[in-house]
């Protein structure tokens, strides 16, 4: 009888490769690890990518008010809609009407040196809809603290004050 070898083990099969996975993951994490590495810097540095209308209209209130603390009359302007209606009854009775750069700047230098100058602000929020907020503003200068009513209406995405009951 014929003598048969030893059997011998088949030889091992050929793992199949496996680096298509590790690059899939690989890029993958890395532009996992970069987007929250941009929102990182972003959180860090205070950028708000979507800024609701309940902080924004307040907002420019509060510049709108800086301006007018520094006396930058021409800033404060800014914020203010072309055409807008402010009807500002002074304590004698008598009504200005503003409707343009330079009767705003008169009146807001007539506040300061009847009133004195703005020493803080504090806007508060009264009402909001998607293009007009109400804001409630208690204005204390060095003579006197009172409450001015602004209207402002989201003109072209930016928050403008259109109607004021003061300055």
């Amino acid at each position: 009888m014929p003598r048969y070898p030893y059997p011998v083990m088949p030889p091992p099969r050929k793992k199949s490769s496996l680096l298509w996975l590790w690059i899939t993951l690989g890029v993958l994490g890395g532009v996992t690890l970069l987007g929250c590495g941009i929102c990182g810097v972003f959180g860090y540095l205070g950028v708000s990518l979507v800024q609701s209308d309940t902080v924004q209209a307040p907002t420019r209130v509060t510049l709108y008010y800086q301006s007018l603390q520094t006396m930058d009359y021409t800033k404060a302007y800014t914020y203010v809609s072309p055409g807008a209606s402010f009807s500002i009854t002074q304590d004698d009775g008598n009504t200005t009407q503003i409707s343009d750069e330079e009767t705003f700047t008169s009146a807001a230098q007539s506040a300061d040196q009847q009133l004195g100058s703005i020493e803080s602000s504090s806007p508060r929020l009264v009402s909001l809809n998607n293009t007009v907020a109400k804001i409630a503003v208690t204005v204390t200068r060095t003579n006197k603290v009172y409450v001015v009513h602004l209207t402002l209406n989201k003109i072209n995405g930016s928050w403008k004050i259109v109607e004021a009951d003061g300055i």
